[in-house]
């Protein structure tokens, strides 16, 4: 009877929750494309740094909001992870991370050094935590306990480095299975789930264990779950609710029991009917502002307040937006307030309900209400009434309340105006015409009356009007779908109206009209740039086109966009760029926007605070028109669709702003979407130098990153580890760059060459406010090469002045070397020249005395008296010539000899052959060792002449640091006493060993030989 009674208690409770529906959220997709290593996921965590660490069948995977970085079982590697299945993931308090893989291996991993540390097990029945689910369970005391559904419960031993039954503080009956554990928060009890089917409870305060048949604590929760469900899963919320899975015959139940009211029933639900298929719920998620989600096989749905149950997310068909799933395995809210589902076959999901800035707002097909609309929303006009009409492409008129929920259109607006293409829409000046462009011709609708009055003038050949607008003076300015621009003057008097063209745009596609506040319309054409029009006379002002004007500061072709600013500036947009136009100087000058503008742009509104919000065909922008900064806005934050239409925006009378997309339009109030979080600090995520990537926290640590001059390429990751990417990054590595610089979308920066000397890379979050943001610094030294290092340019230099010392003092030897040489010639002379002028002297008064008496006495004196004194002369030209610089060479010497030589020849008829080696021309030797070679040579050369040689060879060479001098000579006709006499001569000797020189005399019958050697040395 009881097993009745509950079913049909189930039943019930299923059908009460048939009528609730989904909200609607935007979720954010990564998959295995994106980076994840596997589409099967388990669990997910966020460490204190802000990384987040996900569970996968294909390894342990940390997220930065940019890339994924994986760890896996690395063969021969011991600190890597044993295996690549990681079922379990938990972050404890401390920052620690556990992890257990599918073959039961559990594990810390250093999150810094990326190793994998084991943790032993010491189990009563090991075998079950392969086959059973097992989990990490906290308390608010930092123990860590260690699950195995429906069996046993063991704890962490901190000293020992292991779990055990020994560490578990709570007395359970050895036969005892546990099925869930959790303490209640703010007190010393631990509720624990029971195999064999209701919960205990125990206080460590006390030492009591209570449970069913045993409750000595009198615990009302153990009397009102009693023994015939099983409890799993449970979680204790913020408002003092405990909920728990269990299950009824064949279908999961989600219970909540209230512990500020104990003696009240168990609320029992379930999802018969909301969920059509089986399904599984295996636990609970509380996020920071209390909303309460369940997740599980086939399950995913959140607790609505209002309605008092759970509201399900049910799986989106084609919607990339949304979320495919068949078991959600993991649930887990950032700091963020993002929530994270991961799947067991379709990766994750990233969403955030609690700051879903933007309404994103579907329309239903038309003549087909159950299916949702695809036809672009073109246009909108806020009624007196406030609410908002919206026309679309395809699906025609529809009508919202202030709130944008959905409302009947007026009950006598005319079916054919219902059914319109609402191509533009604006408010007449009386206050109640509304305006529309149809396809073809326009309408006047009546709020008041709900009349409406079609215009569709033959001059315009039923053609789309794609833009409206009235001026000042009450005439309508109607831009064609390429037909042109039309005026229509007394619109509202039927009959005196008039249609004419304006004939300067020519066939022109109109893309935007807009009739100002100072009486003039704007034209934005498609093919033409810009028309400003005078409104009372319809005379052309200025066309601002790039192919007339022929400069950068005029638009495109294509003007998309008009925005009156204020009583000066206009707002002028082509495809791809922003102008502003000064009314007060009837200048235009183009608007630069910080980073790039993805897509076309298509419309453009102002808020309340002076932003311009721009619309494109890939995005929503803020923008900022002072320093023209521009915020980001697309999927990622809540946008269903960022395609977003030409033309098509409106601001609200209370200040939100509407922008229409390709099916849909998006509603938000621009101070809440623009309003910005703290800038995030940036966190550097990976170092690497050259081919060796570098543990970051250790580097961060130190005072500055060295690297050297062979190894200094270096790549650095960085993240601002905020997943909402509402910040872009900038950096700057000083002494390289100039200014700040955008990172790439990949968040990575490279320096392939890094010169010596010091460096600071600085990170920073860019703020769309222009202030400035918190700075994130790496301090690089890179050592310069030992030939470029202090200690290298000293020695070099002390090098240097040693060689100018050693060369200077060398130039000084030489100077006196020199000065000693000319010293010595100079004595050398002075002394031949005293002895020759004593020998004359005493042969001239010998002459003297004898002139009378022996005349041929005094004749033979006279002769000698002319040798000696010519002999002076000579040798006075041989000295005066070496001491001469200018014949401070041995080339010159070379010439010297040849000049001998000749004259030699020339006086006694003597054949004379010179064989002078080129190397000798090129030595280099000092003055003094020139001069006495030079003095032997000719002393020798001149004896063998004049002992009447008539034939000789003169060689002269060097050879190993010495100069050779040889003589080949005749012997016939020569006087070899002569040539004796001249080997015996004192003068000669004391020459050759001055020298230390060398003579070897080879005398034969018919030639001879003289051969000096000459060291150089």
């Amino acid at each position: 009877m009881y097993r009745v009674c509950f079913f049909l208690l189930l039943l019930c409770v299923g059908l009460k929750g048939s009528a609730q529906s989904a909200s609607s959220f935007v979720f954010t997709h990564y998959s295995t494309k994106d980076g994840l290593a596997a589409n099967e996921l388990y669990k997910v965590q966020q460490d204190r740094e802000g990384f987040l660490w996900i569970a996968t069948s294909n390894g342990l995977q940390r997220f930065d909001g940019v890339r994924f970085r994986t760890f896996r079982h690395e063969e021969g590697n011991a600190n890597s992870l044993p295996s690549n299945v990681i079922q379990r993931l938990f972050i404890d308090k401390n920052d620690v991370l556990w992890g257990a893989t599918g073959k039961a291996e559990f594990f810390q991993f250093d999150k810094s050094r990326f190793t994998y540390r084991q943790i032993p097990v010491r189990a009563a029945h090991p075998e079950k935590m392969l086959s059973n689910e097992t989990m990490f369970v906290p308390d608010e005391n930092g123990h860590l306990f260690l699950l195995t559904l429906g069996s046993e419960l063991l704890a962490y031993d901190e000293k020992k480095n292991e779990f055990s039954q020994e560490a578990n503080f709570i007395p359970l009956p050895k036969t005892w299975g546990v099925t869930a554990l959790v303490q209640q928060p703010g007190t010393q009890k631990y509720w624990l789930g029971l195999q064999s089917g209701g919960i205990a409870i125990y206080n460590r305060q006390t030492g009591n264990l209570s449970y069913y048949g045993h409750n000595v604590e009198h615990e009302p929760a153990i009397e009102l779950w009693g023994t015939q469900m099983i409890f799993f899963h449970p979680l204790f919320d913020k408002k003092n609710h405990l909920w728990a899975v269990t299950w009824g015959p064949g279908i999961p139940l989600y219970v909540q029991y209230n512990l500020q009211r104990p003696t009240e029933p168990l609320k029992i639900s379930n999802f018969w009917g909301r969920i059509p298929t089986y399904h599984e719920l295996n636990g609970f998620v509380e996020q920071s502002d209390g909303r309460i989600w369940i997740k599980g096989l086939n399950a995913l749905a959140y607790f609505d307040e209002q309605v008092n149950d759970f509201v399900v997310v049910k799986p989106s068909g084609s919607d990339e937006s949304g979320i495919k799933y068949e078991g959600l395995s993991a649930l887990f809210e950032d700091r963020d307030k993002n929530l994270w589902a991961g799947t067991n076959n379709n990766g994750l999901y990233r969403f955030n309900p609690s700051t879903q800035i933007f309404t994103n707002v579907l329309h239903p097909r038309r003549f087909v209400k159950a299916q949702t609309g695809t036809g672009a929303v073109m246009s909108f006009i806020q009624l007196k009434n406030g609410s908002v009409l919206s026309g679309t492409w395809e699906d025609a008129m529809f009508q919202y309340t202030k709130d944008l929920k959905p409302l009947p259109l007026p009950a006598k607006m005319p079916f054919l105006l219902a059914n319109a293409y609402a191509w533009s829409m604006c408010a007449s000046g009386d206050s109640n015409s509304i305006w529309m462009g149809a396809q073809p011709g326009f309408w006047q609708y009546n709020q008041q009356a709900q009349t409406a009055r079609f215009y569709d003038p033959p001059v315009m050949e039923k053609r789309t009007v794609r833009q409206i607008a009235e001026d000042k003076t009450g005439t309508l300015w109607l831009g064609t779908h390429n037909f042109g621009l039309f005026r229509c003057v007394q619109p509202k008097r039927e009959g005196k109206d008039s249609v004419v063209r304006v004939g300067e745009v020519g066939t022109s596609l109109i893309n935007k009209l807009m009739a100002d506040s100072k009486g003039l319309v704007w034209v934005g054409t498609s093919d033409k740039g810009l028309y400003v029009y005078d409104a009372a006379s319809a005379r052309l002002l200025h066309h601002y086109y790039v192919g007339i004007n022929g400069n950068d500061a005029a638009p495109g072709c294509s003007v998309t966009c008009l925005l009156e600013y204020n009583d000066s500036l206009v707002f002028v947009a082509d495809d791809s760029r922003l102008y502003s136009y000064n009314r007060n100087t009837a200048t235009l000058r183009v608007r630069r926007i910080t980073g790039s503008v993805a897509g076309t742009i298509s419309a453009m509104e102002k808020d309340d605070d002076g932003f311009i919000w721009i619309s494109t065909t890939g995005a929503l922008y803020r923008i900022h028109p002072t320093n023209k900064t521009a915020m980001v806005f697309n999927r990622q934050d809540g946008i269903l669709n960022d395609q977003f239409v030409l033309g098509s925006s409106y601001r609200l009378r209370d200040g939100r702003l509407l922008f229409g997309t390709n099916n849909s339009f998006v509603a938000f109030d621009p101070k809440v979407a623009g309003a910005m979080a703290a800038a995030p600090s940036i966190r550097i995520t990976s170092l690497q130098v050259g081919p060796q990537e570098l543990p970051v926290d250790s580097v961060l640590q130190l005072k500055q990153l060295l690297l050297t001059a062979k190894n200094n390429a270096l790549a650095v990751e960085f993240s601002s580890l905020q997943y909402n990417a509402l910040y872009p990054i900038q950096y700057k590595m000083e002494n390289i760059d100039n200014d700040w610089r955008f990172a790439d979308a990949d968040n990575k920066v490279t320096y392939p060459y890094l010169p010596p000397g010091h460096y600071r890379l600085l990170l920073r979050a860019y703020k769309p406010d222009g202030q400035p943001a918190g700075v994130t610094e790496l301090r690089i030294q890179v050592k310069p090469p030992w030939y470029q290092t202090w200690w290298f340019y000293t020695l070099v230099a002390l090098a240097f002045v040693i060689e100018l010392w050693w060369l200077d003092r060398q130039r000084s030897k030489r100077k006196e070397s020199m000065q000693k040489v000319r010293t010595d010639i100079a004595a050398n002379l002075h002394e031949e020249v005293n002895t020759a002028l004593n020998n004359i002297n005493i042969l001239s008064e010998i002459a003297r005395l004898k002139s009378d008496r022996e005349p041929q006495k005094a004749k033979e004196y006279l002769e000698q008296i002319h040798t000696k004194s010519h002999n002076m002369i000579i040798a006075l030209d041989d000295m005066l010539w070496s001491l001469d610089p200018e014949n401070d060479s041995m080339k010159k010497t070379v010439s010297r000899i040849r000049e001998f030589a000749d004259a030699l020849m020339q006086r006694h008829g003597t054949l004379i052959e010179l064989l002078i080696d080129k190397k000798v021309e090129k030595l280099e030797l000092n003055m003094k060792l020139r001069h006495e070679a030079f003095l032997l040579f000719k002393e020798g050369l001149r004896s063998l002449v004049e002992a009447g040689t008539p034939h000789c060879i003169v060689h002269l060479t060097a050879e190993r640091n010495k100069l050779f001098f040889s003589i080949e000579f005749a012997n016939e006709g020569c006087d070899m006493q002569q040539l004796n006499n001249l080997l015996q001569r004192h003068d000669m000797e004391v020459r050759i060993q001055a020298l230390r020189a060398k003579l070897d005399v080879q005398l034969h019958k018919s030639r001879s030989m003289f051969l000096l050697q000459l060291p150089l040395g």
